[in-house]
This record gives C-alpha cells, structure tokens and sequence, in this order.
C-alpha cells in the first residue's frame, strides 16, 4: 500500500511538471494620434532608430509576499524583468535627470504627460513592505537611451506570481527614478541580460528560471494573439505549442548572430516578396532577406533601405522627402510575403500601413547602417511563433485567429510534432477539437500511469 501511495504521488509530480504554463497577453494602444516621428532607442548598449510606437504586449505580474500587481510590457528584446517602485521619483522631460521615455514612446506608445504620479498608472511593488524581498548588495540598474535620459533603481530578488504558478528568490530590477509609465519583462536569451552585457555577470532570467525550478522541462515559449487589431488578446504559452492556433507547418530556423554581437531572437529571411492580390502574381523584392529581430516591444518594423524602397515601388508608393515617408492609397490590395526556409507568410499591405489623413504611409521604417532589421507588432501578430531557446531556433508558421486549442508539451531533447492545420470545414474541425482536445497532454500521461501501476502489481 505504501508503494501504491509513493507511485501515485510520483504521478502528480510528472503531472505537475508536464502541465504547460499560460499567461494572458494583452496588446494595448494609445489614447492620442499615432506617432511617426523617428527616435532613437538604446536598448543593453545598442542605438538603433525605430519609430514612435503606439501598440505593446502587456501582462500582468504580482511582487513579493503581499503580491502587488503589476503590469508589464513582455518582450522578446531583451531580457530582464524591471517593475516601477511605490516610492518612484517619476521624472518629466524638463528636470536634471530628463527623460523623453523611450519605453513609453518607443516600446509602448501610451502618451507621455509629466505628472508626478503616472509612471505608477500601471501598479508598483512596494518592496519595503514585502517580507520576502532582498535587496541585493550590486552593481546598480541603469537602462539608457540615446537622448540621454535614463531609468534607474537597484537589483533584488524576491517571489514572482503568475498564471497561478510562482518562482522564488527571482533576480530583477526596481525602478527608483524613471518617466516610464511600464515595467519591462524580458523574455530573451539569458545570456543577453543587462548585468552579462555591461558587468558580465549572468543570472538566470525568467524563461531560464522556469526551467531551472522545475516549473517547465524546457526553456521554450510560444506566442500568440487572437487578432490583428488592437485591442486584443493571446497568451504566451511556456514550454508547450498550440497548433490549433496556425495553418501548414512550423518551419524552425536556426537563431543568427554575428560573433561578438549581442545575442539577439534573430533569424534570416530567405526572401521578401510583393504579391498582387488580384493576379496573385509574386514579385520578387531580395532573393536573400535580412537577418530579422523577432521584437514583440516594438509595434512597427524595419529593413535595409533597399527593400524598404524595393516594396514601395512595388505597390506604387511616393516618397516624400519632407516627411522622409512613402505614401500609398489605403485601401491597396496587396500583399507582403517572407519566406522562411521556403515557408510562406503573408502580410497584407493595408495592415502595414500609418494613417495620415486620405492617405497612409508605410509603417516599415528604415534601417539606415544596416544595424539591426526588426519584425515588430505589425508583423508578429500574423505569425505563430514558437522560441527554442534551449536549442537556439525560432519556429514561426502562418497565425490562424481561432479560440479552439490543441495544445502539446515539447520535452526536452525532443522534437515536437509540426501539425498541419489545413481543415476540411469549420463545424467539422469543431468537432474534431472537441473530441481531441488536451490528447497531446493526456495521453502520453495516461499510458505512463497505467504502465508503472501495472508493473508495480505484477511485483508485489
């Protein structure tokens, strides 16, 4: 009886430990005009000219032993967690320490408007009051930006609240003195911390921390959102895939970094192409594309000039050299497709296009030194993207907007099964979620269950 109690309990830990982790994602837009003026952005001790941003992922967070709640911004661009202070010195533009927020303006867009008190819009740990946090005896955090305004704080570690789930004794950072209205949750690779970059000393962020808890088997997330316009919702799922939510297969590809670069989400892209939407007739822009930072804290995206000037002439944009802009009829019919190993995905250009009065401008900024290409918001949100971070690849498929779920645990040192989701009808796939739903989670568990309960009665 005694062995029938361990082997159960043994079954709850496989259980526990195989349960795919979700946390709720929301995209949120600013109250005022889209911004389109350039600036430009240094992010762990990079410049690179993105512009004005007015769209982000956000979730939700609770700190310490009273589990204050915070929201942050989740982003695969960099890759440490910072959350506002009760006691913040929220600091405008116009004193010593100004800051023109570049995380308000560049990874959030929400509107800036200097009062004392709105960097804490968004909740604030307050540390002082939580039983449970230390303040760690280091080197200060510091995030600066090429106008010259910074955040800054202090470095600790204390207990993370999430999705019903929890890490304790997590390394972050908390903000004494900023004019952002948001924390931070980086999600990147752990060796692209800031205290790695700048001190390097590495600490295990929270993608890595997960893994290392035992919360989840592999270092690994997806990404999703249920449409393209903001508002909207998804999920980042860890350790697991949900291929109800994407068309064909997931097509992985290696992460690409030039040595002694910072270690970025960057994959290549094989080749960009403009395809008319009544001949369906493909032009080719580049046969080879850029390497592409896949940066859900940026809601527009960049290219090299010459496939920014490439895709303009392409759907007969003008250029206006005032506004440094193309422009283009609103309503065009045309679509953008990058290929990824010779996986299509298409972008329709009306979703990638600002408003400016009867006209639209081309929401893909340029990348002028070749620096750094970005796949933002207005592309990620048609892609399924799944994060190896283990193994160092990026799988990314075409997004299907759906709430049905087939969701899979990816184990570690092993591949995942890249499901075609090509259905037959909608009532008919309907009906085949409902009947399949959780049978990537449950099978497996059900047979392991039954098969060590079946040795252990043939042996006592």
């Amino acid at each position: 009886m005694f062995d029938i109690i361990l082997l159960l309990y043994f079954v709850c830990v496989v259980l526990s430990n195989q349960a795919p982790l979700k946390l709720d994602i929301e995209t949120r837009r600013s109250d005022g005009k889209e911004l389109s003026q350039s600036y430009l952005e240094k992010r762990l001790g990079l410049s690179l000219p993105v512009s004005n941003q007015y769209s982000v992922y956000t979730t939700i967070l609770r700190m310490g032993s009273n589990r204050d709640p915070v929201r942050v911004i989740l982003d695969t661009g960099s890759s440490d967690l910072w959350v506002m202070s009760s006691q913040v010195n929220c600091v405008s533009k116009n004193t010593e320490a100004k800051r023109e927020t570049i995380v308000d303006k560049i990874l959030t867009g929400l509107n800036f408007k200097s009062q004392g008190e709105i960097c804490t819009e968004n909740g604030a740990f307050n540390y002082l009051a939580s039983t449970s946090f230390v303040k760690n005896n280091t080197e200060p955090f510091s995030i600066g930006y090429i106008d010259g305004v910074t955040t800054k704080g202090f470095w600790g570690h204390d207990n993370v609240f999430f999705a019903g789930n929890s890490i304790s004794n997590f390394s972050f950072a908390v903000a004494q003195e900023t004019s952002s209205k948001i924390g931070v949750m980086g999600i990147g690779l752990a060796e692209a911390v800031s205290t790695n970059t700048k001190y390097k000393k590495q600490y295990e962020n929270f993608p890595l921390k997960l893994k290392t808890s035992g919360i989840m088997n592999t270092t690994s997330y997806s990404i999703y959102m249920n449409s393209y316009s903001p508002p909207s919702f998804g999920a980042v799922l860890f350790g697991a895939i949900d291929h109800a939510k994407y068309s064909g297969n997931l097509t992985t590809v290696d992460i690409h970094n030039e040595a002694n670069s910072l270690a970025r989400l960057r994959i290549p892209i094989s080749s960009i192409q403009v395809v008319n939407d009544q001949t369906d007739d493909p032009v080719t822009i580049v046969n080879k594309g850029p390497d592409v930072l896949l940066d859900t804290g940026c809601t527009y995206s960049r290219f090299p000039r010459d496939v920014v000037d490439g895709i303009a002439k392409e759907i007969g944009a003008t250029y206006d050299t005032i506004q440094d802009d193309y422009y283009v009829d609103c309503d065009i019919a045309s679509t953008l497709r990058l290929n990824f190993k010779g996986t299509p995905i298409d972008f329709p250009i009306n979703e990638l296009l600002r408003s400016a009065g009867d006209k639209c401008s081309l929401a893909i900024d340029v990348d002028e030194n070749n620096s750094l290409s970005i796949l933002g918001d207005n592309f990620l949100r048609r892609m399924y993207l799944y994060f190896d971070l283990d193994n160092k690849q990026i799988s990314v498929a075409q997004a299907v907007y759906t709430d049905r779920e087939d969701i899979e645990i990816v184990s570690e040192n092993r591949d995942f099964q890249s499901q075609s989701q090509e259905v037959e009808s909608e009532v008919k796939q309907e009906e085949k979620d409902k009947s399949s739903a959780g049978t990537h989670i449950f099978v497996p568990l059900l047979v392991l269950t039954l098969s060590l309960l079946f040795v252990l009665l043939f042996n006592v």
